[in-house]
């Protein structure tokens, strides 16, 4: 017995692999359908966002905030947002807001389901009845 002898390693007994199904044809069919919906869902957010960095790219250039607006009312007219993000939930309600239609703002939060924003929405909302008890 050798000084080291305690640093060999023991041969491992071999792990049976364990069989498993193998993949029908309808699974592989319905994978590539999932991927497809996905890859289709993935495009169109990807248009989205391209129209959305357009129309406050526009507005940035020439401050037309009635272009803007009534870009966004189209979003949330057309089923909203395809992806999330809280800077462009709450765009429309901040659009409203500057241009002094709170009502609008408030039926536009109302309609903001998420639970992520949740928070933020009845800040939002305690915020914009605020303002409009001050006029």
């Amino acid at each position: 017995m050798g000084f080291f002898d305690f640093l060999k390693q023991e041969p491992q007994k071999p792990v049976p692999i364990k069989q498993t199904k193998s993949k029908k044809i309808e699974d592989v069919v319905s994978d590539d359908s999932e991927i497809r919906k996905l890859q289709r869902d993935l495009k169109a957010q990807d248009k989205q966002l391209e129209q959305i960095i357009y129309a406050e790219s526009y507005f940035e250039k020439t401050g037309d905030i009635g272009f803007l607006v009534e870009f966004w009312e189209g979003i949330w007219k057309s089923g909203g947002l395809l992806f999330d993000g809280s800077k462009w939930t709450f765009r429309l309600p901040d659009l409203y807001i500057e241009i002094g239609e709170y009502n609008k703002a408030l039926s536009v939060l109302k309609k903001i389901k998420s639970p992520y924003y949740a928070d933020k929405r009845d800040s939002y909302i305690k915020k914009v009845k605020k303002m409009q008890s001050k006029n």
